[in-house]
């Protein structure tokens, strides 16, 4: 499903852009965020389009006040508000 997301600029760069994070937090699916978000930041730009915030190089998908907290750390994204 991510794979679908991505968008080729000229150049070559890529972006996968990210909306509507919540659903990859559900518990049934298992999966380890943070380390799907450093697989695809290999050969992408991860761009978040998401009302929450990145604070401190963290991604708190479901506001501050949540212990669920994705490190964003060495990895290249962009925050679209």
């Amino acid at each position: 499903i991510l794979d679908e997301r991505v968008i080729e600029q000229e150049g070559g760069v890529k972006y996968l852009v990210l909306e509507n994070l919540s659903i990859l937090f559900e518990p049934e699916l298992a999966l380890d965020v943070e380390s799907l978000f450093r697989s695809y930041a290999r050969s992408v730009v991860l761009a978040i389009v998401d009302e929450h915030p990145i604070m401190n190089g963290c991604y708190w998908p479901f506001g501050t006040d949540s212990d669920i907290c994705v490190d964003l750390t060495g990895i290249r994204y962009s925050e679209v508000y």
